[in-house]
């Protein structure tokens, strides 16, 4: 009996956890042999050398980012697709229905979701409102808002973090 051989793009190829996605991939539990596929924004991204085939590609807001991804799919018969980083898992939550139409599900959530999860700030109260335990913390924009919000937590005299709402990475 042949076994059957799961076709996987990784988006973000050059992303700090390839190489362990990659691996928890080839070494599964249920012993299904994988065939991987990376796409990077890059061309000597680092899981170039660990994927069976590599593409460059432009980046996820590219109006040539979409198309380009979906000829990959259909050329190399992917069966899923696996985002690695959360420009690309924006994006392509955003074309997750259109993906799985045409036979390539994606692993993302909803766009609805991400974008939530995304933004610390919306999650925080999210989290507020469900009554889950939160850290201090203060919404600022702009720089007096920032030195004022710090004081108010405690600085100096407390170790204080700040972190924009909506980031990368």
């Amino acid at each position: 009996m042949t076994r059957k051989i799961l076709r996987v793009l990784v988006t973000g190829a050059g992303a700090p956890g390839i190489r362990g996605t990659l691996y928890c991939l080839k070494n599964n539990w249920d012993q299904i042999s994988i065939s991987s596929v990376g796409v990077d924004i890059k061309e000597d991204a680092i899981g170039k050398y660990f994927t069976n085939r590599f593409y460059k590609i432009p980046e996820p807001e590219s109006s040539k980012y979409i198309p380009l991804l979906l000829n990959i799919c259909k050329k190399e018969k992917i069966n899923v697709i696996i985002p690695q980083t959360t420009r690309e898992i924006e994006v392509l939550s955003a074309k997750r229905d259109e993906f799985a139409a045409l036979g390539y599900p994606i692993m993302v959530s909803s766009h609805d979701s991400v974008l939530r999860s995304n933004d610390k700030s919306s999650l925080i109260k999210v989290f507020e409102e469900e009554g889950l335990p939160v850290p201090r913390h203060k919404d600022v924009s702009s720089k007096e808002e920032l030195l004022r919000a710090a004081r108010e937590l405690g600085y100096p005299k407390k170790q204080v973090v700040i972190k924009p709402a909506v980031s990368f990475g």
